[in-house]
């Protein structure tokens, strides 16, 4: 298995729970978790194979991950994900993630 199909498999399992998590609320915050691993994995994989996971590109996925921190109350590791997600993004993007950094970075 090449390293962008491995990251591709990491990332569809992380949408299969992130699906769950909607089908089961009750076992929303641990779906979650489950998802936000599997896409963790999946971007790893594609730093190792220095290949995007075909349609699943790393800033998408950051975003992914970005969305669920922010659902699970962990401001900092959703931050993080934004940040990294931003700098990777295409220009139409660069808004919604300018206000989303702006939303989660503490007050100075």
């Amino acid at each position: 298995q090449s390293g962008s199909d491995l990251a591709a498999t990491h990332i569809l399992q992380g949408n299969l729970y992130l699906q769950y998590s909607k089908l089961q609320p009750d076992q929303s915050a641990q779906h979650a978790a489950t998802a936000i691993a599997f896409f963790e994995r999946g971007l790893a994989a594609q730093v190792a194979s220095g290949q995007p996971a075909r349609e699943y590109t790393p800033w998408m996925v950051q975003r992914t991950l970005a969305q669920l921190y922010f659902g699970l109350d962990n401001k900092t590791a959703a931050l993080e994900a934004a940040r990294a997600a931003q700098a990777g993004a295409p220009q139409s993007e660069q808004a919604y993630f300018a206000g989303m950094i702006n939303e989660l970075a503490p007050a100075k």
